[in-house]
């Protein structure tokens, strides 16, 4: 297992399904952003950034109310500061540790 983040909702990104993203907010997000494009190879809600980052394919994806990443470098962080501040929630880690507060 590797570092995780996850933008939600919550407290706590594991009680994401008690005020949910939604997966209908999620796609209008990436439909909305020039910088994110959905790869059905991988899955409906699954979206990769082509921003400037240090990873050749850095990614999102929406699953159970939050949207997760592993292993962000700070420019993905950034970017997910950006889409959680758009979807009134945080950025927190797979500890619960709040990384923003919108």
């Amino acid at each position: 297992m590797g570092w995780e983040l996850h933008i939600v909702r919550t407290e706590n990104w594991f009680d994401s399904s008690n005020n949910p993203i939604s997966s209908d907010e999620w796609l209008q997000i990436i439909n909305d952003d020039e910088e994110l494009s959905v790869d059905k190879t991988k899955g409906d809600f699954f979206a990769v950034w082509s921003g400037q980052s240090e990873h050749d394919e850095p990614w999102l994806e929406w699953s159970d109310g939050r949207i997760s990443t592993k292993h962000p470098d700070e420019a993905l962080y950034c970017k997910m500061l950006l889409i959680a501040k758009k979807l009134s929630a945080v950025v927190v880690d797979e500890d619960e540790d709040r990384k923003s507060v919108v």
